[in-house]
């Protein structure tokens, strides 16, 4: 099943990139794939635990180095 999912979204993902307006608009504003990349660091995908989880569980972070 995974596979078959996989297989969908990379064609998918493959017709997308045919789109001449969509590659005429990657190649003009190239800052548009940075800002992408930045918010999936922001989101979690790549870091393992969001940013908002830090401010949210700062208090419970604090309050563990204070015991040690």
């Amino acid at each position: 099943m995974d596979v078959l999912q996989y297989g969908i979204i990379t064609f998918v993902i493959y017709k997308l990139f045919e789109y001449k307006t969509l590659q005429y608009f990657l190649v003009s504003y190239p800052d548009i794939i940075i800002l992408v990349v930045l918010l999936n660091i922001l989101v979690g995908r790549y870091m393992g635990l969001q940013v908002f989880e830090y401010f949210r569980f700062a208090p419970l972070l604090r309050k563990l180095d204070e015991e040690e």
